[in-house]
């Protein structure tokens, strides 16, 4: 039996979240399958992910599985706080500083030389997309589970993102361990995409926040 026929016989359990907020117990209960190699779907501020340890090279390769996503794409990163991006990346160009002090928490990906830790989401590339989410729940769970998130976008590869718990709970029932339906994103688009690690910076990608007031803030800093 292939690993992924197994994923599909878990009992996935889900907590939904009631006016915003997540029961204690189902945050605890999110944050020790994370630390123990689970793999959990979560809402944030854009679509929704398929999210595990970042650090766990074998939760990585569930996620890759469940997503039928290629193994030479790395996974980008969430972390609560700005302050913890030292333990996924290498160095920060001093110049990303407006962007993060405009977009984080929020809708912005920047992509940064990887950290030895975090070799196993790059998959071994020297880059590494990282962000930090403004979603309260899914920041209060990175900060319980103790960890970087390795994710991805909760849908498989090639179809459109998932921005509603009801459809991430018809999609990957029995295929993770556990999914936080937290209702419809806020934003429903997914962030934009910046690579910082050489100066001028290079938009990859227009998503929430627009190509032009990213430059906007550059310029005014």
């Amino acid at each position: 039996m292939t690993s992924r026929r197994a994923a599909q016989k878990l009992a996935t359990r889900v907590h939904r979240l009631i006016d915003g907020k997540i029961q204690p117990s189902a945050l605890d209960d999110c944050a020790e399958t994370l630390a123990a190699g689970g793999v959990v779907v979560v809402p944030t501020d854009t679509v929704y992910g398929v999210a595990c340890g970042a650090f766990n090279l074998a939760a990585i390769r569930r996620v890759y599985q469940i997503k039928g996503r290629r193994y030479d794409k790395p996974l980008p990163v969430l972390i609560h706080d700005a302050r913890l991006l030292g333990l996924v990346a290498d160095e920060v160009r001093p110049e990303a500083a407006p962007l993060i002090e405009r977009y984080w928490p929020g809708p912005l990906t920047l992509v940064v030389k990887t950290g030895p830790l975090a070799t196993g989401a790059s998959r071994g590339k020297s880059t590494i997309a990282v962000r930090v989410p403004d979603h309260g729940v899914l920041r209060d769970l990175l900060q319980r589970a103790g960890i970087p998130l390795a994710t991805t976008s909760a849908n498989r590869s090639g179809r459109p993102e998932v921005t509603d718990g009801a459809d991430a709970v018809r999609q990957f029932s029995g295929h993770v361990d556990i999914i936080i339906d937290g209702g419809r994103c806020p934003v429903g688009r997914p962030s934009s995409v910046v690579d910082v690690t050489h100066f001028p910076f290079v938009v990859l990608r227009e998503g929430a926040v627009s190509k032009r007031e990213l430059e906007r803030c550059l310029r005014v800093a």
